[in-house]
């Protein structure tokens, strides 16, 4: 069961992991070239801003351990869990 349990678990963190870098990534490429439109844009995937470090965090993780979200599972628990308190306090 623990290597079902540690696929899954690396699934998320990955998931996880490429959403926020994806939306990170094209929010500072739509503020750099001036694309971005004056309408609100979609962050809902993005961590708060209050877990920036967090996010950091884990995201050199991944990349430092080729995406072993394994590896990083720490760095993703400290991030769920500043997500979860941001959210309780919003």
């Amino acid at each position: 069961m623990s290597g079902l349990m540690g696929t899954m678990v690396s699934g998320a963190a990955f998931g996880s992991g490429s959403a926020v870098a994806h939306k990170a990534v094209n929010a500072a490429a739509d503020s750099v070239s001036g694309s971005g439109s004056s309408d609100k844009k979609d962050t809902s995937e993005l961590p708060p801003p209050q877990c920036g470090e967090q996010s950091q965090h884990f995201m050199e993780c991944l990349k430092a351990s080729n995406n072993n979200a394994a590896a990083c599972s720490e760095y993703f628990d400290a991030l769920q869990s500043c997500q979860s308190q941001a959210k309780s306090f919003a």
